[in-house]
Protein backbone atom coordinates (compact mmCIF):
# COMPACT_ATOMS: atom_id res chain seq x y z
CA UNK A 1 0.00 0.00 0.00
CA UNK A 2 0.76 3.93 -0.48
CA UNK A 3 1.18 4.13 3.39
CA UNK A 4 3.59 1.16 3.29
CA UNK A 5 5.97 2.48 0.89
CA UNK A 6 5.99 5.69 2.74
CA UNK A 7 6.72 4.25 6.00
CA UNK A 8 9.64 2.48 4.00
CA UNK A 9 11.01 5.74 2.71
CA UNK A 10 11.24 7.32 6.18
CA UNK A 11 12.96 4.83 7.15
CA UNK A 12 15.77 4.92 4.52
CA UNK A 13 18.98 6.86 4.80
CA UNK A 14 18.79 7.96 1.39
CA UNK A 15 16.25 8.06 -1.64
CA UNK A 16 17.55 7.22 -4.72
CA UNK A 17 14.55 8.38 -6.79
CA UNK A 18 12.21 11.29 -7.19
CA UNK A 19 9.56 11.06 -4.50
CA UNK A 20 6.48 13.83 -4.85
CA UNK A 21 7.46 16.37 -1.46
CA UNK A 22 3.18 16.12 -0.12
CA UNK A 23 4.14 19.28 2.42
CA UNK A 24 4.82 21.26 -0.73
CA UNK A 25 1.41 21.04 -2.24
CA UNK A 26 0.67 23.18 0.69
CA UNK A 27 -0.35 27.26 -0.48
CA UNK A 28 1.99 29.13 0.98
CA UNK A 29 1.08 32.68 1.06
CA UNK A 30 2.33 35.23 -2.01
CA UNK A 31 2.98 38.79 -2.19
CA UNK A 32 2.10 41.05 -5.03
CA UNK A 33 3.62 44.02 -5.57
CA UNK A 34 2.76 46.87 -8.54
CA UNK A 35 5.76 48.53 -10.76
CA UNK A 36 4.92 50.79 -13.62
CA UNK A 37 2.05 50.39 -15.93
CA UNK A 38 0.19 48.55 -14.07
CA UNK A 39 2.67 45.29 -13.92
CA UNK A 40 1.64 42.76 -11.35
CA UNK A 41 4.96 41.00 -9.76
CA UNK A 42 4.08 37.71 -7.36
CA UNK A 43 6.56 36.71 -5.27
CA UNK A 44 6.46 33.37 -4.08
CA UNK A 45 7.11 32.57 -0.12
CA UNK A 46 10.85 30.44 0.22
CA UNK A 47 10.94 27.54 2.15
CA UNK A 48 13.45 25.21 3.87
CA UNK A 49 14.25 22.21 5.33
CA UNK A 50 16.43 19.27 6.33
CA UNK A 51 20.16 19.83 8.40
CA UNK A 52 19.92 23.32 10.14
CA UNK A 53 22.60 22.69 12.99
CA UNK A 54 25.19 25.58 11.08
CA UNK A 55 21.66 27.42 10.43
CA UNK A 56 21.53 26.55 6.79
CA UNK A 57 17.99 26.49 6.71
CA UNK A 58 17.59 29.76 8.07
CA UNK A 59 14.92 28.56 11.18
CA UNK A 60 16.46 29.63 14.08
CA UNK A 61 14.37 27.63 16.43
CA UNK A 62 15.70 23.96 15.12
CA UNK A 63 18.87 21.86 14.73
CA UNK A 64 16.29 19.44 12.38
CA UNK A 65 13.51 21.33 10.02
CA UNK A 66 11.69 17.85 8.98
CA UNK A 67 9.13 19.54 6.52
CA UNK A 68 9.13 22.86 4.46
CA UNK A 69 8.82 25.56 6.41
CA UNK A 70 8.86 29.34 5.44
CA UNK A 71 12.07 31.04 5.90
CA UNK A 72 11.57 34.30 8.07
CA UNK A 73 13.07 37.87 6.51
CA UNK A 74 12.94 37.03 2.54
CA UNK A 75 11.11 39.70 0.64
CA UNK A 76 10.82 39.23 -3.18
CA UNK A 77 13.48 36.61 -4.17
CA UNK A 78 14.53 36.66 -7.61
CA UNK A 79 17.55 34.18 -7.02
CA UNK A 80 18.32 31.63 -4.48
CA UNK A 81 21.04 28.52 -3.75
CA UNK A 82 21.68 26.02 -1.24
CA UNK A 83 25.26 25.28 -0.47
CA UNK A 84 26.73 22.03 1.80
CA UNK A 85 26.05 24.15 5.04
CA UNK A 86 25.05 27.22 3.89
CA UNK A 87 22.19 28.88 1.76
CA UNK A 88 21.82 32.21 0.35
CA UNK A 89 19.65 34.84 -2.04
CA UNK A 90 19.34 37.85 -4.00
CA UNK A 91 15.97 40.22 -4.03
CA UNK A 92 14.63 42.04 -6.31
CA UNK A 93 15.61 45.17 -4.60
CA UNK A 94 19.07 43.67 -5.35
CA UNK A 95 20.09 42.88 -1.87
CA UNK A 96 22.16 40.03 -1.62
CA UNK A 97 21.94 37.84 1.78
CA UNK A 98 23.52 34.64 3.07
CA UNK A 99 23.25 32.18 6.23
CA UNK A 100 24.32 29.11 7.73
CA UNK A 101 27.98 28.07 7.62
CA UNK A 102 29.88 31.23 7.41
CA UNK A 103 33.87 29.49 7.85
CA UNK A 104 36.35 30.68 5.75
CA UNK A 105 34.79 33.91 5.18
CA UNK A 106 32.18 32.06 2.73
CA UNK A 107 29.23 33.81 3.56
CA UNK A 108 30.91 37.07 2.83
CA UNK A 109 30.31 39.22 6.55
CA UNK A 110 33.60 40.29 6.83
CA UNK A 111 34.36 37.18 9.55
CA UNK A 112 34.80 33.23 10.05
CA UNK A 113 31.58 32.71 11.48
CA UNK A 114 30.32 28.98 12.05
CA UNK A 115 26.45 29.79 12.18
CA UNK A 116 24.47 32.45 11.05
CA UNK A 117 21.14 31.47 11.95
CA UNK A 118 18.89 33.50 10.13
CA UNK A 119 19.16 35.66 6.01
CA UNK A 120 21.74 38.48 6.72
CA UNK A 121 22.10 41.15 4.12
CA UNK A 122 26.28 41.13 2.81
CA UNK A 123 26.91 44.85 3.59
CA UNK A 124 29.87 45.03 1.63
CA UNK A 125 27.43 44.54 -1.72
CA UNK A 126 24.50 46.58 0.00
CA UNK A 127 24.42 50.02 -1.53
CA UNK A 128 27.40 49.60 -4.36
CA UNK A 129 25.59 47.25 -6.42
CA UNK A 130 22.93 46.44 -7.26
CA UNK A 131 22.81 42.32 -7.34
CA UNK A 132 20.88 39.84 -9.54
CA UNK A 133 22.56 35.98 -8.96
CA UNK A 134 24.24 33.87 -6.46
CA UNK A 135 25.87 30.83 -6.77
CA UNK A 136 27.23 28.81 -3.36
CA UNK A 137 30.28 26.41 -3.61
CA UNK A 138 31.19 24.09 -0.15
CA UNK A 139 33.65 27.01 0.74
CA UNK A 140 33.56 29.89 -1.22
CA UNK A 141 30.70 31.88 -2.76
CA UNK A 142 29.63 34.40 -6.10
CA UNK A 143 28.02 37.25 -6.56
CA UNK A 144 26.83 38.64 -10.42
CA UNK A 145 25.71 42.20 -9.96
CA UNK A 146 23.56 43.98 -12.85
CA UNK A 147 26.71 45.53 -14.89
CA UNK A 148 27.82 41.70 -15.32
CA UNK A 149 30.58 41.77 -12.97
CA UNK A 150 31.14 38.77 -10.66
CA UNK A 151 32.02 39.18 -6.77
CA UNK A 152 34.02 36.49 -4.84
CA UNK A 153 34.68 35.72 -1.32
CA UNK A 154 35.68 32.52 1.30
CA UNK A 155 38.21 29.69 0.91
CA UNK A 156 40.74 30.53 -2.01
CA UNK A 157 43.58 27.94 -0.91
CA UNK A 158 43.10 26.44 -4.52
CA UNK A 159 42.67 29.67 -6.42
CA UNK A 160 38.48 28.96 -6.35
CA UNK A 161 37.60 32.45 -5.55
CA UNK A 162 39.72 33.51 -9.58
CA UNK A 163 41.44 36.55 -8.00
CA UNK A 164 44.87 35.50 -9.56
CA UNK A 165 46.49 34.14 -6.66
CA UNK A 166 49.98 33.16 -7.68
CA UNK A 167 50.87 29.43 -7.69
CA UNK A 168 53.79 29.88 -4.58
CA UNK A 169 50.90 31.90 -2.59
CA UNK A 170 48.91 29.26 -2.50
CA UNK A 171 51.24 26.44 -1.82
CA UNK A 172 52.17 28.75 1.49
CA UNK A 173 48.49 28.68 2.10
CA UNK A 174 48.23 24.67 1.48
CA UNK A 175 51.44 24.35 3.61
CA UNK A 176 49.92 26.57 6.52
CA UNK A 177 47.04 24.45 6.51
CA UNK A 178 48.86 21.04 6.07
CA UNK A 179 51.32 22.39 9.46
CA UNK A 180 47.82 23.36 11.43
CA UNK A 181 45.85 20.25 11.01
CA UNK A 182 48.85 17.92 11.94
CA UNK A 183 49.27 20.22 15.53
CA UNK A 184 45.20 19.88 16.35
CA UNK A 185 45.49 16.28 15.80
CA UNK A 186 48.64 15.96 17.65
CA UNK A 187 46.36 18.35 20.63
CA UNK A 188 43.79 15.89 20.06
CA UNK A 189 45.36 12.91 20.26
CA UNK A 190 47.68 14.26 23.73
CA UNK A 191 44.28 15.21 25.07
CA UNK A 192 42.45 11.73 24.40
CA UNK A 193 45.62 10.01 25.57
CA UNK A 194 45.58 11.92 28.92
CA UNK A 195 41.68 10.94 29.46
CA UNK A 196 42.85 7.12 28.66
CA UNK A 197 45.61 7.33 31.03
CA UNK A 198 43.59 9.69 33.82
CA UNK A 199 40.21 6.79 33.50
CA UNK A 200 42.67 4.10 34.21
CA UNK A 201 44.38 5.62 37.44
CA UNK A 202 41.04 5.94 38.53
CA UNK A 203 39.91 2.54 37.59
CA UNK A 204 42.64 1.11 39.69
CA UNK A 205 42.50 3.59 42.84
CA UNK A 206 38.71 2.73 43.30
CA UNK A 207 39.89 -1.02 42.44
CA UNK A 208 42.20 -0.69 45.50
CA UNK A 209 39.80 1.05 47.71
CA UNK A 210 37.32 -1.99 47.10
CA UNK A 211 40.47 -4.47 47.84
CA UNK A 212 41.09 -2.84 51.04
CA UNK A 213 37.59 -1.97 52.36
CA UNK A 214 37.39 -6.35 51.42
Amino acid sequence: TNSFKRKCLLSRNDIHRPQMLVSAILKFPTRATTQGAGTQLRWLTVVSWGRNSEGQAGIEDSIIVTRPTPVLGLNGVVSLAAGRVNSGAVTASGLALTWGCGKNGKAGHGGAQDSILAPTVVETLAGRVHATGIALGDHHSLFLDSTGTVWTNGDNKAGQCGLGTPLPVIAQQHRAALIHSLLHNNDAAKAQQHAIVASHQQHRSSSSSRGRRS
